[in-house]
């Protein structure tokens, strides 16, 4: 299937894909204040990489990922669910889904009575918005 630009749908969320992992890249790296060098040595990748990366040039890898998560003290899941907060800026629609990785990530620490308060917190959500008959 083709889209109107003439590219395929895969094409379009790859270009999607790679443009919201160089977008996460740039701002881990801008808010922990690395140069592109120091970004390449903590990472473990050369900065070259890491550059085609943030330019939209390249697509990361999942180890490429797992790497940036290591050295920004992430975990790969993070890592993931921070790329996904990208792409929903850009195509709002998908938010929901984006919010339900960050619960799950969330959701992994949490002791198994904090999983039931927090189940029991959704429960009360779903009640509090549903819309009620006048």
């Amino acid at each position: 299937m083709t889209t109107r630009r003439g590219q395929t749908i895969e094409e379009q969320a790859e270009a999607r894909f790679r443009d919201a992992a160089g977008a996460v890249f740039r701002r881990l790296r801008a808010e922990r204040g690395w140069s592109l060098r120091e970004f390449g040595e903590r990472v473990g990748i050369a900065h070259t990489s890491l550059y085609a990366v943030e330019r939209n040039d390249a697509i990361p890898s999942i180890a490429t990922l797992a790497r940036v998560a290591e050295a920004c003290d992430l975990t790969l899941p993070a890592m993931l669910s921070l790329i996904t907060d990208e792409l929903v800026r850009d195509h709002p629609a998908s938010s929901r889904d984006a919010s339900l990785a960050s619960v799950v990530e969330t959701a992994a620490g949490l002791t198994d009575a904090q999983r039931r308060e927090l189940a029991g917190f959704a429960d009360y959500l779903r009640y509090r918005d549903t819309p009620r008959e006048a």
